[in-house]
């Protein structure tokens, strides 16, 4: 049990953090505290400390409460979580490595871990997957906190987590030859080649994912970003750097 929750009796406001947090959230309840007990002791909140405070975590609110002497401090609305970081990252691969899911690491965060390190800002974990695992995964990270926000399967279903952020899954079915099709939109599929299907060692861990040939075959055929045009180049840096060494390893 959370160290917070088994203390939850000793939990107190001010008169001052009552009004902060009615001005605050617009709480029209006068028995701030109570609400406050209820907020922390829901299933789905997120209970965590950093620094000097607890923080209790929600969609919709966040509160703070003062560790030492366990003081509510204030309350707010929540704002979702824009970027994900390179912990939710590799938090998120070891929950799907230590429970069997096969993955290939896409998108944005694919590419950084290809470079070496985070270059950019990342709102979202691409994950490509086997078609046939995607009911476990999903099943996985709700038991890890996550809520589906957009279901477009068989294409694509994305999820939030208020720990770990978004993660947008792609779920592929696999051919004999070792390449896959991903369902598209408009009712077809997109062909995957084996090849594109890599590895690399990223913070002293092997991590699966879309070869630099497969990035830059996804980055193709639509109106570029900047953010894609950022990537697109960090991938020929990549090209460039290995042609290098193996100019001088030859």
């Amino acid at each position: 049990m959370n160290e917070l929750i088994r203390n939850l009796d000793l939990l107190h406001s001010t008169e001052l953090s009552a009004k902060r947090i009615k001005k605050n959230i617009g709480l029209q309840n006068d028995n701030v505290l109570e609400w406050c007990k209820e907020i922390i002791q829901k299933t789905d909140t997120y209970i965590y400390i950093k620094g000097k405070n607890w923080y209790a975590e929600t969609n919709e609110v966040v509160i703070t409460i003062n560790a030492s002497n366990l003081t509510i401090i204030t309350a707010r609305q929540y704002k979702r979580r824009a970027t994900t970081n390179k912990k939710n990252l590799l938090d998120v691969l070891s929950i799907m490595e230590n429970n069997g899911i096969k993955y290939w690491l896409d998108g944005g965060w694919g590419i950084d871990i290809l470079y070496g390190r985070q270059t950019r800002r990342h709102r979202d974990i691409d994950i490509d997957i086997e078609s046939e695992q995607i009911g476990k995964l999903i099943r996985l990270l709700q038991r890890h906190g996550y809520k589906t926000e957009h279901n477009l399967l068989p294409v694509r279903i994305e999820m939030y987590s208020l720990k770990h952020g978004y993660i947008d899954i792609h779920p592929l079915t696999f051919c004999y030859d070792g390449s896959a099709r991903q369902a598209s939109p408009d009712g077809g599929y997109y062909e995957i080649k084996a090849e594109f299907f890599s590895e690399t060692l990223f913070e002293n861990r092997v991590i699966p994912c879309i070869s630099i040939n497969g990035q830059l075959k996804f980055h193709s055929g639509y109106k570029l970003r900047n953010k894609d045009k950022h990537d697109i180049n960090l991938l020929k840096r990549i090209v460039g750097r290995e042609r290098i060494f193996r100019q001088i390893t030859s």
